[in-house]
């Protein structure tokens, strides 16, 4: 069984919570999460699986709508340098939702392409609520 090294400094642009006055309408805000898996063995094969983590608060009782968009991974493997560009993200917390979904499916607003789109209930939530 081949395996190769993979070095990996994945840099995920992605949509962070930031400080915004809750009267405006669009904050456009942007983030990178760097991760070392220096001298990790994947066996010819198999997938690496990457995943993000968003914490918001401050939502009041209304429904909020989060985009993310042109995001991607870049990592190198065997010296060849990669940037992966990786699917845009619709997530939307709303009162009415009673429970977590998240799909693969055209989002909206449409220049968002397909991508993951996920809703999810204001509050209830595993982890920090």
């Amino acid at each position: 069984m081949n395996a190769f090294r993979l070095s990996i400094l994945a840099t995920m642009v992605m949509a962070s919570v930031c400080v915004a006055n809750a009267r405006q309408q669009y904050q456009e805000c942007t983030s990178a999460i760097a991760s070392n898996f220096n001298g990790t063995a994947i066996a010819e094969g198999n997938q690496i699986w990457f995943t993000s983590v968003l914490t918001v608060k401050g939502l009041g009782a209304s429904k909020v709508n989060l985009f993310v968009s042109d995001a991607s991974i870049a990592f190198t493997a065997n010296n060849q340098n990669y940037n992966i560009k990786v699917p845009s993200s619709s997530i939307r917390l709303s009162p009415t939702t009673t429970l977590a979904t998240t799909s693969f499916a055209p989002l909206f607003p449409p220049i968002l392409g397909t991508g993951w789109k996920t809703d999810l209930p204001l509050t209830g939530l595993a982890g920090k609520d």
